[in-house]
């Protein structure tokens, strides 16, 4: 595999959920791949999950899941695919193609809905807050 084009559309899908997270504010050393089976979606078979993990005060942690899909193949190959693409999408000439996948991804298309619901759950939006936070500034300034 030598593009990003190359890869499982799953492997795909779980850098777009990465790049999500990451679009909202968040850290990558915050984000981590996982596999687990979720009761909520009634199935046995094991889900893999994109998960940010908050530190928050008191050492108290704040957690996240975003449902990617299926283990589709080996938890080893799917882990060294997914290290390999992480590498791929993080080389510069790969900005286009980057951007083609997630535009094209199920988790763009909703992007709002996950936003909402981290907010729902109580989790900050560091990218949204810091704009909102520009436009209050903004705002104010114009009232003086």
């Amino acid at each position: 595999m030598t593009t990003l084009d190359e890869l499982p559309p799953q492997i795909q899908e779980m850098l777009c959920a990465h790049e999500a997270l990451q679009r909202l504010g968040f850290s990558a050393n915050d984000i981590y791949v996982g596999l687990g089976v979720d009761p909520t979606y009634s199935v046995t078979v094991p889900q893999v999950f994109v998960v940010l993990v908050l530190k928050r005060p008191g050492g108290k942690t704040q957690e996240f899941n975003l449902r990617v899909c299926d283990l589709w193949c080996d938890e080893t190959i799917m882990l060294g695919t997914w290290t390999a693409a992480t590498l791929l999408w993080n080389k510069p000439e790969s900005r286009e193609a980057c951007r083609r996948l997630w535009l094209a991804s199920h988790i763009c298309s909703v992007f709002p809905e996950i936003a909402a619901a981290m907010k729902a759950k109580g989790l900050p939006l560091p990218a949204v807050d810091a704009i909102l936070k520009l436009a209050d500034r903004a705002e104010a300034q114009k009232l003086n």
